[in-house]
């Protein structure tokens, strides 16, 4: 199973939506996309669902297809509940669940339907962009290392030669799909349960 995530703190997203207004909207969602909100009136919360959708959907692709590029505009978005939607990029589809909070949007896409994936979002401790990305790692590991009922000094992240990260553990060797995003305050992890030797 593929899985992707992305996270997006609302208190700074206003200056960034405010910077790419309607022209970004357009170059971004598919003509299906915008008839989800109205562009004179776009809530905010819609608009940065459907980017984290993406966001997440392509890393799961990234996943499958390593020579993929990101084009938003040629992923269709399907919200089916204000939870559950589907991302179709290149001829696949995505499962994907939204979080959306006072804080933020954070959304999980995987290209699984019937197993979710680990997944949990978090406040940073840490403001320095550096610590953020080893503060996510840390909670994923210390997490995974409760679900697996394996020890922590056992598990460890490393990217593919795609430059895809995964977890390891075991004396197998078993490796785990893992995605990671954080901005600005706040961070997430989504971890595939499904092992590959």
């Amino acid at each position: 199973m593929r899985v992707g995530n992305d996270i997006v703190d609302l208190a700074v997203a206003p200056k960034l939506e405010g910077r790419r207004g309607k022209r970004w909207i357009e170059k971004v969602c598919s003509l299906e996309e915008q008839f989800c909100f109205v562009p004179e009136n776009i809530h905010q919360k819609t608009v940065w669902r459907l980017w984290s959708m993406k966001e997440s959907a392509y890393k799961a692709h990234k996943q499958l297809e390593p020579d993929s590029v990101f084009s938003p505009h040629q992923t269709l978005c399907i919200m089916t509940n204000l939870k559950d939607g589907l991302v179709m990029i290149d001829g696949r589809t995505y499962v994907t669940r939204t979080i959306t909070s006072e804080d933020f949007v954070y959304t999980t896409a995987s290209s699984d339907q019937e197993t979710p994936p680990i997944t949990r979002a978090f406040k940073l401790a840490s403001s320095y962009n550096k610590d953020q990305g080893l503060e996510v790692r840390a909670a994923a590991l210390s997490d995974a290392a409760e679900q697996l009922h394996v020890p922590l000094s056992e598990l460890n992240i490393h990217k593919d030669e795609a430059h895809v990260p995964r977890l390891n553990f075991g004396k197998d060797k078993h490796s785990m799909m893992i995605s990671f995003t954080h901005h600005c305050d706040y961070a997430g992890y989504a971890l595939s349960l499904s092992s590959q030797k």
